[in-house]
């Protein structure tokens, strides 16, 4: 795993999100399912109800959005970025 999965766990475990891990060969990653969500050879991805996202930092926001890992006010959340 690479250290961007590593803290997609962390985070989703911190804040109770539920998250399943699928590891993909290189055979997984040219497959008509994979395609057909966008954004090939993008990786983290997650697909989730509102649709896909790509990149590390940008899933960690979306697990992680309405808890206190966000910050508490709109200036600590400010400051994340």
């Amino acid at each position: 795993m690479s250290p961007g999965v590593d803290l997609i766990k962390v985070i989703a475990a911190a804040c109770n999100a539920p998250l399943e891990i699928v590891v993909l060969t290189a055979a997984d990653k040219e497959s008509a399912e994979q395609k057909a969500l966008g954004f090939p050879g993008k990786y983290p991805k997650m697909k989730c109800a509102d649709g896909v996202l790509i990149e590390t930092i940008a899933i960690a926001k979306y697990l992680a959005h309405g808890s206190s890992l966000m910050g508490e006010n709109a200036w600590q959340r400010a400051k994340m970025d």
